[in-house]
């Protein structure tokens, strides 16, 4: 599969729900980066990077999936916005850092730091989650 194939291909599936066969689990893809040639797909619950010559497979073993029931007006749409722009954010500086250490390696000791302290704020993130579809479960 070529390159054009697979970024068009990776454009298509943004932002919407897939069933990873395999794994029997839904996934959200939010993003993807080229990189040389292996692409990193960004899920909700991953990152999943894979060689341009596996891409294939990994398409063929993706279906199309609804949003899951459990995820379902769960937060409200500000939320939504507020969680999303957060992501991003958070994305961004990890490719920023990714970047940086491809160029220089001096700066993993930072880039180590950096992914701590993201690593926490999306445990927090999750735990926001959790009480709120326990809060909802409440009621």
């Amino acid at each position: 599969m070529n390159r054009d194939k697979i970024k068009e291909k990776l454009i298509s599936m943004m932002d919407q729900y897939w069933f990873n066969k395999s794994e029997g689990r839904v996934y959200k893809f939010m993003s993807f980066k080229e990189d040389g040639d292996n692409y990193i797909i960004v899920t909700d619950r991953a990152w999943i990077t894979k060689h341009q010559t596996e891409m294939s497979l990994f398409f063929d073993n993706h279906q199309r999936a609804e949003q899951p029931a459990s995820e379902m007006a769960i937060i409200s749409n500000d939320q939504k916005k507020e969680i999303s722009s957060g992501l991003q954010s958070l994305t961004a500086t990890l490719m920023e850092s990714i970047e940086k250490i491809k160029t220089d390696p001096s700066y993993i000791p930072q880039a180590k730091a950096i992914n701590n302290n993201v690593n926490s704020i999306v445990n927090t993130m999750r735990l926001q989650l959790d009480i709120l579809k326990e809060t909802k479960k409440a009621r």
